[in-house]
C-alpha cells in the first residue's frame, strides 16, 4: 500500500488544526518477540505540543492491525514516553533530534496501522514467544 506522507508544512498545519501526526521508527527483533516503534505528535488542550515514543511488544498479525492495543514494552509507560514543548516546531525538531525521526516522513494519526501492514508484508509475522 502507497503511503502519503506529510510533507514538513503539512505535519506543522496538521497539528495547527489540532490533529495528531505519528511516524514508524522501526523495529528489534529478541529471540522470542519482536519490538515496534513509533512516536506521535499532538497538541494539548493547553495549546503545547507532545512527543510521545512508543515501544510495544509486536503482538500484531494481518487481521490485528491495532498497533495502539499492542501491550507496551515498559508498563510503566503505557501512554508512551512523553515530552512536552511549547511549540509545534520544537516538537518536531525534538523528534529528528532525539529519535531520529524524518520531518518529511509523518502521517496523520491511524495511518501508522497501514504502515505496520505493510512492514509485516515485508517482514513477516512476529516470532512466538
Amino acid at each position: 500500500m502507497a503511503v502519503n506522507y506529510l510533507s514538513e508544512k503539512q505535519a506543522l498545519q496538521q497539528l495547527s488544526a489540532g490533529r495528531s501526526i505519528e511516524q514508524w521508527l522501526g523495529h528489534k527483533v529478541e529471540t522470542n518477540y519482536r519490538l515496534i516503534n513509533w512516536l506521535r505528535v499532538d497538541r494539548e488542550k493547553t495549546n503545547e505540543y507532545s512527543v510521545s515514543l512508543f515501544m510495544a511488544f509486536d503482538e500484531g498479525d494481518f487481521n490485528f492491525l491495532d498497533v495502539y492495543e499492542f501491550s507496551p514494552f515498559d508498563p510503566d509507560l503505557p501512554y508512551g514516553e512523553i515530552t512536552t514543548f511549547e511549540s509545534k516546531e520544537a516538537a518536531l525538531k525534538f523528534s529528528v533530534d532525539k529519535y531520529k525521526a524524518q520531518s518529511n516522513h509523518f502521517v496523520g494519526q491511524g495511518v501508522i496501522q497501514d504502515i505496520y501492514a505493510d512492514f509485516l508484508k515485508n517482514e513477516g509475522l512476529p516470532p512466538e514467544g
